[in-house]
């Protein structure tokens, strides 16, 4: 990083996605980065697959892009589930 001192991880952002969850989720490289290295100490998996890494502006456009694709596939995967509550619901 020394080589690129105007770099700041907290202004680049990520677009990631949980097939588990079946949701998407955006953070900044830093959240990203350090959510990994706490993964990493306590010896455990992760959920969430990086897309995407860009400005916030590249994020959000993709995420509004792949949501009906998202919210297709979490719909079908779950729609015989009690208390199903579709994706264009959710909080």
């Amino acid at each position: 990083m020394a080589a690129h001192p105007d770099f700041d991880p907290e202004r680049v952002w990520v677009l990631l996605w949980s097939k588990a969850q079946g949701a998407l989720h955006k953070e900044t490289l830093a959240q990203m980065f350090e959510g990994h290295a706490r993964a990493f100490a306590e010896d455990r998996g992760l959920q969430y697959v990086p897309l995407l890494i860009g400005d916030r502006a590249v994020i959000d456009d993709l995420a509004k892009k792949i949501t009906p694709t998202v919210a297709a596939r979490y719909n079908a995967a779950h729609d015989l589930d009690t208390g199903f509550i579709p994706y264009e619901e959710m909080p």
